[in-house]
């Protein structure tokens, strides 16, 4: 799957599409703190779970 840009909707297209693939299935997803990927407007579907990698720490 290819997208012409990264945004929250594409990233929405990319959740939904991804949980339909193996709907018996609960799909983890590691992501960084990206803003298309912390989106208010994001709908998760009930088998996907999203975690976030912590922040790199001050100065580093």
């Amino acid at each position: 799957m290819e997208f012409p840009r990264l945004d929250a909707a594409m990233v929405q297209q990319f959740l939904d599409d991804f949980a339909r693939t193996n709907p018996e299935d609960l799909h983890v997803i590691l992501l960084d703190n990206s803003r298309t990927h912390t989106a208010k407007a994001l709908v998760l579907p009930p088998n996907v779970v999203l975690v976030f990698q912590p922040g790199a720490p001050f100065g580093s």
